[in-house]
């Protein structure tokens, strides 16, 4: 069983012998940005030119993030190479210098975060889950429960990153009465 992007995932279950068919759209857009290692000299757009960046093969990512760079960069600078499937392979290589930067997504954008990564372009897509006909609805059930409780452990380490009133004051916003004197 696996989760793609959903033209990713229809691709692959046309061409597979397998016998694997497309469960359901999955509840989510998934986002997928391009991370970057801590030590790269790229920090916007228009630096990503003559860049590689690995993408996996048959995946909705490739003409997204390709899309995005378009208003930065001319065409013939955009440099993409085919990365290993799974986010895990391509964050290795990302952090080996195999390759400038990756499409990754959770949970190892998360684990590229904190590995002190930064992003500088993503896209959001739909997802579908895939799994082959061993897969019964219990297990499958079984599954969410797990991608939900994920969920659950990473949240609590999420700190705000700044509040609303020091994005639009800089400061605390003054009481009603302070700005009626």
């Amino acid at each position: 069983m696996y989760n793609a992007c959903e033209w990713g995932t229809i691709a692959c279950v046309g061409s597979t012998g397998t016998g694997s068919r497309q469960l359901g759209r999955r509840a989510i857009v998934s986002y997928a940005p391009w991370s970057w290692r801590p030590d790269s000299p790229a920090y916007t757009p228009q630096q990503l030119a003559n860049r590689v960046i690995g993408v996996p093969i048959i995946s909705a990512r490739i003409t997204s993030h390709c899309t995005c760079l378009q208003g930065f960069v001319r065409r013939d600078e955009i440099k993409t190479c085919f990365a290993p499937n799974g986010s895990r392979f391509r964050l290795d290589a990302v952090m080996k210098g195999e390759i400038d930067a990756a499409t990754l997504t959770e949970p190892h954008v998360t684990l590229a975060e904190k590995k002190g990564c930064r992003t500088i372009c993503s896209a959001f897509f739909h997802g579908t889950e895939v799994a082959s006909a061993r897969v019964d609805a219990e297990t499958y059930g079984a599954f969410n429960r797990a991608v939900r409780e994920a969920v659950r452990r990473i949240t609590p380490t999420s700190a705000p990153i700044c509040t609303t009133s020091s994005i639009i004051t800089a400061g605390p916003i003054p009481s009603r009465s302070a700005r009626d004197r």
